[in-house]
């Protein structure tokens, strides 16, 4: 379909607003990223996903807009779109997720150890007496394997010994 100049010039903005915003979802991924570390798998399967998802929504936009037909000033406007987003305002964003990230996990540090310090508390203060039993019973348990293991040996020989006996009986 032939499409007039304003047309073409309403698409190309629409293509460079939808790379903008594909380079802020990119974003909005690495910030996860840092929030969550993930191993190299993980990133890899999340960056495919992402092209893929990446890949549908520019099918679908240019399904509506354009009637399906791929054009090269619109994979220009998509490029374009996203360069400009890199440039400008990805540094920015970038810091300040960065300030924001680090102050919750400080706030997640902070309550962390105000929910974990009465059981840290009661840690220190069993932490003598758990030894001192285990201890305690450490040395009553090997007493008893010892004997059970000489218990184990008498049986083992009357047990040989009936088998003997029921071999020779033949």
């Amino acid at each position: 379909m032939i499409l007039s100049l304003n047309e073409q010039a309403r698409l190309f903005l629409f293509v460079i607003l939808a790379g903008t915003l594909i380079g802020a979802t990119y974003d909005a991924l690495r910030i996860f990223r840092k929030m969550i570390p993930h191993s190299m798998l993980l990133i890899q399967l999340e960056d495919a996903l992402y092209w893929l998802g990446t890949a549908f929504f520019l099918f679908f936009m240019l399904l509506q807009q354009n009637y399906g037909e791929i054009r090269f000033f619109v994979i220009i406007g998509v490029f374009l779109g996203m360069l400009c987003y890199f440039l400008t305002l990805s540094p920015f964003i970038n810091k300040i997720s960065d300030k924001i990230v680090a102050a919750i996990h400080k706030i997640l540090l902070t309550l962390f150890t105000i929910i974990l310090t009465p059981f840290r508390l009661i840690y220190l203060l069993l932490q003598k007496p758990v030894k001192k039993t285990n201890t305690f019973f450490h040395k009553k348990m090997k007493k008893v394997l010892q004997f059970c293991k000489g218990y184990v040996k008498i049986k083992k020989r009357n047990f040989c010994r009936n088998v003997k006996i029921l071999l020779h009986k033949k």
